[in-house]
């Protein structure tokens, strides 16, 4: 204890006290609350993914190899929809982040335009 007092006091004097108060969890061994929130969270969506990947991966690539008369036809929609899908959730994810874009630069040319005295 005596030694965190005195890289406390150190620190305090060359004025990096940010630096003490940011890590001295760290050099005590004590989690953030947040880290087992994240680690869940994380695990939960890398699960997600993995299961998406097979899936796809399964109904575009081996299903077709397979038999029509197998019973694993059934667990999958029609093939026609392995492409449908993901051209229209790139095509939504696209105009998502060209909105976003429009949204960001009209905001931004806005304010310029309140600080010159002009509308837009």
């Amino acid at each position: 204890m005596a030694s965190i007092i005195t890289i406390y006091l150190h620190i305090r004097s060359t004025g990096y006290l940010f630096a003490l108060t940011s890590f001295t969890p760290l050099l005590l061994g004590i989690k953030p609350p947040q880290a087992t929130s994240d680690k869940l969270l994380g695990g939960a969506m890398l699960f997600v993914a993995a299961f998406v990947f097979v899936y796809y991966t399964i109904w575009a690539l081996l299903l077709p190899f397979i038999s029509s008369d197998s019973t694993l036809h059934s667990l999958f929609p029609a093939r026609e929809w392995a492409i449908k899908l993901p051209l229209f959730l790139l095509l939504s994810g696209i105009a998502a982040i060209g909105l976003f874009f429009a949204r960001v630069t009209l905001s931004e040319a806005r304010k310029k335009a309140a600080k010159g005295g002009k509308k837009v």
